[in-house]
């Protein structure tokens, strides 16, 4: 059985192993140039910017016509479980649907007022230590804030350092108001015409609860069980505050999210913050540096590495599949998973990217519902999306080379790299991109043609080579020494044990192994966040107003 490595156009992404190429990246340097910034105030959640940890997540953006600056919470696996009630979700329940029975609710905002008129609002992204800093203006002064959502704790941060003052010189306060969201079927709030929502029974009314010091919202549901949201704020001086946010989803028991969400909310709050925030960046600088890509777009660059940003935001490998919002849910549409190109092409970066913690939560996923999937796709005009939802199963398996339950059979014959890369671009480089058969691929392109290549072998399966601009004996550099014969034009068969790295140039070429970052004008930075004069049309998502509780 021969391993295809199959690199489209360096869509594919990256890993880190312990014997990696060479390479020279100012890591903290390399991903700050791909930061989002907001030059202006982003006035609705679709604009907005936000942080998750692949469970909880929040967008931030203001709402001017009230004057607050919203933090809209998310927490991926907060569903109803109407027709399973007792299990988290009716997923796989049959007769059981997306719209009624298992959508997606919405939790909520919390709400900063500050003690002025908003003027304006800055925001600023910072994609490396995976936080967000912004400054807003009011008329009595400036609120400086920052705010993570920590990758080890179920909890959400937010750190507030004002300078308003009121007219008589003394400090004024900002205020933290808990906007609940509304706890019935998105389907049924966007369409009430339907036959269904004239006969939907609604969740209660959210409930106000202290423990302990500590205010909590609890959502109750019909189906039994409840979910809860806690905050707590840590005063550091009259102008400066944190805030700690956990959002609790003990689903199917009763009576136990309020509990959960008190304690990690006081215990974050009682842990030492530069612990906390520690440990955060170091799962994130971690994380980025299992992956290296650099091409001559800049704007293509960076929109590469903040989708990397935003799947490791919205995914981690404990938690559920990503569905359409992941940790960013508001009332929409579709509040779940669609097994279609939705949820494929979401996935499909993973693998090559060796985030395989992450791409195997949709491995899992399948495996959980396997049955229900046959019974919803089963004889269905829509059957192809359980076709193209197992490929996606069988991709995981193929970058892993795990064959166990798996028939051996449609592989391609050439591994390929560098194969429909636009002719403008004369230089890219990638390190420890993953391709199919467990191969940890690096290589670099310079003056238009390929200078070398790594290869390491996660899995010692058979390996061909195909490279479209080599041609001849090539030399190898580092790694077991074989002699390397074309076996078609651009086609080398390479034999590599489990743990074996090769480097390979053509053979006479001086070319220098090493992955570089591509130089970029300082004015390409930072192509994304909202720009001056940039921001969208009013009213794109939809309008529902969160509820209101009595502080």
């Amino acid at each position: 059985m021969k391993v295809s490595i199959h690199l489209l156009a360096l869509a594919s992404v990256a890993s880190i192993a312990a014997a990696s190429v060479p390479s020279e990246i100012d890591w903290p340097e390399f991903i700050g140039r791909h930061d989002l910034v907001w030059e202006e105030t982003p006035c609705q959640w679709n604009e907005g910017a936000f942080t998750g940890n692949g469970q909880l997540g929040m967008m931030v953006h203001a709402t001017l016509d009230d004057n607050r600056i919203d933090f809209h919470l998310g927490r991926n696996d907060v569903t109803d479980h109407r027709l399973a009630p007792d299990r988290k979700t009716s997923l796989g329940t049959p007769g059981a649907s997306h719209m009624i029975d298992y959508p997606r609710l919405d939790i909520g905002i919390m709400a900063l007022r500050p003690a002025g008129k908003i003027q304006s609002m800055t925001l600023h992204q910072d994609l490396w230590n995976a936080e967000l800093r912004g400054t807003v203006t009011t008329d009595l002064g400036v609120i400086q804030l920052r705010a993570l959502t920590p990758r080890d704790r179920m909890v959400q941060l937010i750190e507030i350092e004002s300078t308003e003052k009121a007219a008589d010189g003394t400090d004024a306060s900002w205020k933290w108001e808990f906007l609940p969201g509304n706890p019935t079927s998105p389907h049924v709030q966007i369409f009430p015409q339907n036959p269904e929502a004239k006969t939907y029974e609604p969740n209660p009314l959210p409930v106000l609860e202290h423990i302990e010091g500590v205010k909590v919202c609890v959502q109750k549901l019909l189906a039994g069980g409840d979910y809860a949201t806690a905050w707590l704020q840590r005063d550091e001086s009259p102008r400066k505050a944190a805030l700690f946010i956990a959002t609790a989803n003990e689903v199917p028991a009763a009576g136990k999210s309020a509990v959960v969400a008190a304690r990690d909310a006081r215990e974050a709050a009682e842990a030492p913050r530069d612990q906390i925030i520690a440990a955060h960046r170091s799962w994130w600088h971690d994380f980025y540096q299992k992956s290296f890509l650099t091409i001559p777009d800049p704007r293509l660059e960076s929109f590469y590495w903040i989708q990397l940003y935003k799947l490791a935001s919205a995914i981690r490998k404990d938690g559920p599949p990503l569905d359409l919002s992941g940790p960013w849910f508001r009332v929409n549409e579709w509040p779940g998973i669609w097994w279609n190109l939705n949820i494929q092409l979401t996935y499909w970066p993973l693998p090559p990217a060796n985030h395989m913690e992450l791409s195997a939560t949709y491995n899992k996923a399948v495996d959980d519902h396997f049955e229900g999937l046959l019974r919803h796709f089963g004889g269905h005009h829509n059957m192809g999306d359980l076709a193209w939802t197992l490929h996606n199963y069988w991709l995981h398996l193929r970058h892993e080379a795990d064959w166990q339950g798996m028939r051996d059979g449609w592989l391609p014959k050439a591994v390929r790299v560098f194969p429909a890369v636009p002719a403008a671009w004369k230089q890219a480089a990638f390190r420890d991109l993953r391709a199919q058969g467990a191969f940890l691929v690096s290589a670099a392109r310079e003056d238009g043609k390929t200078a070398w290549i790594s290869i390491e072998s996660l899995a010692g399966e058979p390996l061909v080579l195909k490279v479209p601009d080599w041609s001849g004996p090539l030399e190898v550099v580092s790694g077991p020494k074989q002699e390397l014969k074309e076996s078609a034009p651009g086609e080398y068969t390479i034999a590599l044990k489990k743990g074996e790295r090769i480097t390979l140039r053509p053979a006479g070429s001086q070319a220098e192994v090493v992955v570089r970052p591509l130089a970029r004008p300082a004015d390409k930075n930072h192509p994304y966040g909202l720009k001056k004069g940039g921001s969208l049309p009013p009213n794109m998502s939809f309008p529902f107003p969160p509820l209101r509780l009595e502080q």
